[in-house]
Formats: structure tokens, C-alpha cells, sequence
């Protein structure tokens, strides 16, 4: 049997194994899709009680008292070593389940089945140290993985049920990482920032920190500090972090813009082949740009205009309210037509 070198948690070694799992899977967003992750390791796997018990030929409980949990648990195979990690699909916290899964992959991450040579790593095959250690080093993996610091501390004010909305997680979780960063913050101590996750997470950050709901059309949209709903013009709008997916929201029709709000195909004819040196349609002649009419003439001149980038279903502009030109030509459809569309039951 191997000895145990450490006695007491190595957190900065969970944070970094995190960090990698996030890195090596290119993860971009969150809430994380842990059970994606081990797509990189061709020796582990992530499968449910139920299947193993279908499996193996035996009941629900069994199979607890073989994963020494009734919630998880990381078995390692040392003849081959293959990894199985195993979750309880029956319990109803779909948010613990999360946290089960990543747990046990810091186990993985961490190789505390071979660093103590135990198939699992239940609390009567280990003793009080090494459970103790291994458990709170699975547990700040885990919490890394699922809530990476770095990304939460960009959002801003956050509150624990902002937490469990963003990062799919329990309320018990959420509440944990919200003390976790607070003590940290009071203390003077707390996470490791990663530059490679804020880089990684950057778009997400920004979404998050601009997104925005209107309660009269009823739709979700990202801008920053904007005066007026782009798709109805109403100008009581409301900051979110995350948007309510199927529930009480419009998602509004439009077209596919790149960044600089050109379509990728024209909106009237259909033609794909743009000269993108232009704004308009070879073919038929209308203004592939989505952007905001409000101009500023003198003597035919222009003197000014707003000319915000808009989204391709953007019917007015966020900054100034003035109409978009897809909408000024009639290639959006009126909101209030199509809100009604939406909410007819079929």
C-alpha cells in the first residue's frame, strides 16, 4: 500500500486540476456539461446506478453499498486502469447530481484511488485523514469546476440563486461558493485567478454582464447599457444573468449577421454570394446591414449618425430607439404580430 505524503489538503493543486479539465475540454461557458468531460480520457467513464445495476444484475442498493454512496463514487480498476465513476440518477436535486459527478472527477482528476491503492474511496476503506483530505480537495475541485472564481468575480454582485441558475447547481452548493468568495474577500485570501479562464470565458462574461429582459415583448437581448428594447422600442428594460429558457419569453424572429451586423445571406432574395465591401444585395438591392437609420443630414450631406451594429432581429436601435434598416425595409416582421404568433397555442 502506498503512504500517504500530504496531511493536509493541497487546494491549490485541486484549483490547478480543474482548471485543466476546463482548459483541455475547451470549455467556454457556463454551466459546465460534466458529463462531457471525460471525453478526453479514453481510460474513464461516466455512467448511472441504474445502468450499472442493470449491468452488473443488481439492485439500487446494492450498488450504493458497492459505491460505499448513496450518491457517487470513483472506482478504479488497478489491473487495467480504467476509471468508472458512478452517479445516482434517482436523486432528485438535479443540481446535487452535478456536483456528485464533478466531485468524483476531482478524485479522478487527483488520483486519490491511486495514491492510497483503494478501488473506491469510502470512508471505511481510508483512514480519517486521507477521507478528510481527499474529500476536501474533491470538494474545492468540484467547486472550481462547476463555479470557476475567476469567471463568477467578473460577473459582479452575484447573489446564491444567481448562482444556481448560471452554474446549474443546488442551493446548498450556490450558498457555499457565495461564502467561499465572501470569506475569501474579507480575509484577504480565497481563489487563484487564471488569466487562460477569463481569456477562455471572456464572451460568456460579457453576455452575462449585458444581458437583458423586456418584460413588455417579452424577449432577452445583449447590449450594452441600453436605452430601449431593440426588438418593441420599450424603454423598461431590465439587467439579468441569465434568461428563463421556454418560460414567459418570445424568441423573435431574424437572420444570421456576422459582427459587423452583414447577413450571411441576402434577407430578400436569398442571394449568398455578398460583396462585402458593400452594404447592399447584388442582386436584388436592399440593405444587408443591419444597423440604425438615425442620420443627421445638412445639404444632402451627412453630418452625423448613430450607425450602432444591431443584431439580425433587431428592430430598433438600443442606443437611440430609431427604426433598424431591416425592419425600415420591411424584412422583420412588426413584434407585436409575432408575439401574438408565439403565444397562440397549438
Amino acid at each position: 500500500m502506498m503512504t500517504m505524503m500530504t496531511f493536509k489538503p493541497n487546494y491549490s493543486k485541486a484549483e490547478r486540476a480543474a482548471h485543466t479539465l476546463l482548459q483541455i475540454n475547451n470549455v467556454r461557458e457556463l454551466p459546465v456539461k460534466v458529463k462531457k468531460l471525460s471525453k478526453h480520457f479514453p481510460n474513464l467513464r461516466i455512467k448511472k446506478y441504474t445502468w450499472f445495476a442493470k449491468n452488473q444484475g443488481m439492485t439500487l442498493q446494492e450498488v450504493c453499498e458497492f459505491a460505499n454512496s448513496d450518491e457517487g463514487c470513483c472506482y478504479y480498476k488497478k489491473t487495467t486502469g480504467q476509471y468508472l465513476i458512478l452517479y445516482n440518477d434517482q436523486v432528485e436535486n438535479k443540481g446535487r447530481i452535478r456536483w456528485t459527478i464533478a466531485h468524483e472527477l476531482g478524485h479522478f482528476m487527483l488520483k486519490h484511488n491511486e495514491i492510497s491503492n483503494r478501488a473506491t474511496l469510502g470512508r471505511s476503506s481510508l483512514s480519517d485523514s486521507e477521507y478528510e483530505i481527499f474529500e476536501k480537495e474533491a470538494n474545492c475541485f468540484a467547486r472550481e469546476l462547476l463555479a470557476p472564481p475567476t469567471v463568477i468575480i467578473k460577473l459582479g454582485k452575484v447573489e446564491i440563486f444567481d448562482i444556481q441558475n448560471i452554474c446549474e447547481m443546488s442551493e446548498e452548493a450556490a450558498s457555499n461558493v457565495i461564502s467561499f468568495l465572501n470569506t475569501g474577500q474579507r480575509m484577504g485570501y480565497g481563489y487563484t485567478f487564471n488569466s487562460t479562464l477569463e481569456k477562455m470565458f471572456s464572451n460568456f462574461i460579457y453576455k452575462m454582464k449585458n444581458n437583458h429582459y423586456c418584460g413588455d415583448c417579452r424577449s432577452y437581448f445583449i447590449f450594452t447599457d441600453p436605452s430601449f428594447c431593440p426588438i418593441c422600442r420599450n424603454q423598461k428594460i431590465t439587467k439579468t444573468f441569465y434568461t428563463y429558457r421556454g418560460i414567459n419569453n418570445v424568441k423573435y424572429n431574424g437572420y444570421d449577421v456576422d459582427a459587423n451586423g452583414r447577413a450571411l445571406a441576402c434577407p430578400q432574395c436569398g442571394n449568398e454570394e455578398l460583396n462585402y465591401n458593400g452594404a447592399h444585395c447584388k442582386i436584388c438591392g436592399v440593405n444587408v446591414v443591419n444597423k440604425c437609420t438615425n442620420v443627421e443630414e445638412w445639404n444632402g450631406e451627412i453630418q452625423w449618425e448613430c450607425g450602432t451594429i444591431l443584431d439580425g432581429n433587431a428592430r430598433y436601435c438600443p442606443n437611440c430607439g430609431s427604426k433598424s434598416t431591416f425592419f425600415e425595409q420591411k424584412l422583420l416582421e412588426n413584434w407585436e404580430i409575432e408575439k401574438e404568433k408565439d403565444l397562440i397555442p397549438f
